[in-house]
């Protein structure tokens, strides 16, 4: 695992004073909360949020210590489901993660698409896609703003780790 100040781009809210638009689909609500900020309303697809203090200026962009996994803790994962082989969800340390085992291409049954296995959200993500002895990764780590710790490199997985197969 590894310790990290992570940035969350902000909009101003429209209906409320003081306070800043927030996707629900990522994991900045409960990160943004654990800092302290309330909620005060919420329209479609987003909450508007409110920090203990009001920010100064025209910032918009809120930073915060949290935890992402390790590289080598993402690919232990994505081989432990690559090798259950069914298409599996859960959480990694609070992260998203998704396994999608390979299917024959439609357009041509020699192929095979890879499996992909994905961790994150629109703040933070990673995947690995694994075809055969080979693997790609594809690293979105731009809000990172700072490491702050090195966690141990361990091939073990943290017991927070809740798979479940999906139909």
């Amino acid at each position: 695992m590894r310790r990290v100040r992570l940035a969350i781009e902000l909009q101003r809210s429209p209906l409320h004073e003081n306070a800043y638009r927030v996707a629900l689909d990522t994991r900045a609500v409960s990160l943004l909360r654990e800092a302290g900020w309330q909620i005060v309303g919420s329209v479609e697809r987003h909450c508007d949020m409110r920090p203990r203090q009001a920010l100064e200026g025209d910032i918009l962009q809120c930073v915060v210590e949290t935890v992402v996994p390790s590289c080598s803790e993402i690919y232990a994962l994505a081989l432990e489901c690559h090798q259950v082989g069914i298409a599996m969800d859960g959480h990694l340390y609070g992260w998203p993660y998704h396994y999608q085992p390979g299917m024959d291409s439609k357009s041509d049954s020699n192929t095979q698409c890879p499996e992909e296995f994905h961790i994150g959200d629109a703040l933070w993500s990673h995947t690995v896609a694994l075809e055969g002895e080979r693997s790609q990764e594809t690293i979105r780590h731009e809000n990172i703003m700072e490491v702050l710790e090195e966690g141990r490199e361990s091939p073990n997985l943290p017991e927070d780790h809740q798979p479940h197969s999906r139909p």
